[in-house]
């Protein structure tokens, strides 16, 4: 190797897997020091995740378990349902951790967790950022905003997870929304007043910082999953006036920080206005191909599936009228083999579940339904692309 021109090597380490490169690090100091380079980590997870044969995926079982540190994470192969491999999380031992509630996001081969913390009744999370290829795990919960535990139903507290591609910094967002005369709104027809505060955490400056939000919305749905496309997270959000009930998309654009609303289909503005109760588990945003992606499940039991185009200058902004949303929104896919939808994979396949509550992959090109396992009781995915990434 010592006569090969340097491009050269590199370019060949590019082309191998995480594991080899771990292992590679330990030859010698030349070798440890281009593999721990920053931009060759850069390099190397932007060639996995764009790797047409890269369709590793994760399966997050929230069942009951023995405790925090049982296993609930695997991670899966497209093409190997059969060999699932299980995660251990490193989470340090202590008394403040009830258990896993749910991951946050996965993001060029990063988890953010988010732990209930003892008592669970209060429902506070402590955040970490891990990386199952590395074992390294990042405690990142020293928020800035605080809550109240003596009046935990006021608050409703919200996560997302991103890459800001500007800065190439990994960041997290804490939205806290306080509900202002909780017992006096709900007896009555005023408006859901929330008082919204944000702050985002760096892991460049690994640190936690308030900012000011401009757009006023209403409550976020947890704990539903956000989606992260292109540099921005979106969230499904419940509108907080009772004259106009209904559904809209709440983006933040990581780079710019800012929050923006999108107007859903007519479509399932009817269903909504339609149902009894609230539909809102039958909804999931997610990203399809690039694109920001809805699923619903119709009153015929017919799951749709709408992407958005991608129109920066419609981001910034709003919809002013429904003429504006309705050329927005392409309806791509209708499924009747999945029972619910729980994300679309990078190969552009969608897992979630069939009648016989197994966990399955459904191709819709080929209409082609492939089971997976059999479904916990409570479950999420999301796409995984391993990473060197150091979180020390």
């Amino acid at each position: 190797m010592d006569n090969l021109p340097v491009h050269v090597f590199l370019e060949i380490l590019l082309l191998l897997p995480v594991k080899s490169l771990l292992g590679l690090k330990l030859v010698c100091k030349s070798w440890r020091s281009h593999i721990s380079n920053r931009e060759f980590v850069k390099r190397h997870v932007l060639r996995t995740r764009n790797n047409p044969n890269n369709d590793l995926f994760i399966i997050v079982s929230l069942s009951a378990s023995s405790g925090p540190y049982a296993d609930k994470l695997s991670v899966n192969n497209v093409n190997f349902v059969d060999r699932a491999i299980s995660l251990n999380i490193p989470i340090p031992v202590s008394d403040d951790i009830y258990d896993l509630d749910y991951v946050v996001g996965s993001c060029n081969g990063l988890l953010c967790l988010a732990y209930v913390c003892n008592p669970p009744e209060t429902s506070q999370h402590k955040l970490y950022l891990w990386n199952p290829a590395t074992t390294q795990i990042k405690d990142i919960h020293r928020y800035t905003i605080e809550e109240s535990p003596n009046n935990i139903p006021d608050y409703i507290v919200s996560f997302g997870f991103g890459f800001d591609y500007a800065t190439s910094d990994y960041k997290v967002v804490r939205i806290v929304q306080s509900v202002v005369n909780r017992v006096e709104v709900y007896s009555s027809n005023e408006d859901l007043l929330l008082v919204n505060r944000v702050e985002v955490y760096s892991l460049n400056e690994d640190s936690w910082k308030e900012i000011e939000v401009e757009l006023e919305f209403g409550r976020i749905e947890c704990p539903l999953i956000p989606a992260i496309v292109d540099g921005s997270i979106y969230w499904m959000l419940a509108r907080n006036d009772f004259d106009d009930y209904g559904v809209d998309i709440l983006s933040f654009d990581l780079q710019s920080k800012r929050f923006s609303k999108i107007l859903v289909p007519d479509s399932l503005e009817n269903l909504w206005c339609h149902e009894e109760e609230e539909p809102c588990s039958e909804i999931l945003v997610f990203e399809y191909k690039e694109s920001v992606a809805i699923t619903y499940t119709t009153l015929n039991k017919e799951m749709c599936i709408y992407f958005i185009l991608h129109c920066k200058h419609f981001f910034l902004g709003f919809p002013t009228n429904k003429k504006d949303n309705d050329n927005c929104w392409i309806k791509k896919v209708s499924i009747k083999s999945l029972k619910t939808l729980h994300g679309c994979l990078k190969t552009g396949e969608f897992i979630g579940c069939n009648s016989c509550d197994e966990i399955v992959l459904y191709d819709p090109v080929n209409q082609v339904v492939k089971p997976i396992q059999h479904k916990p009781n409570n479950f999420e995915t999301h796409c995984y692309t391993e990473s060197l990434f150091n979180l020390n």
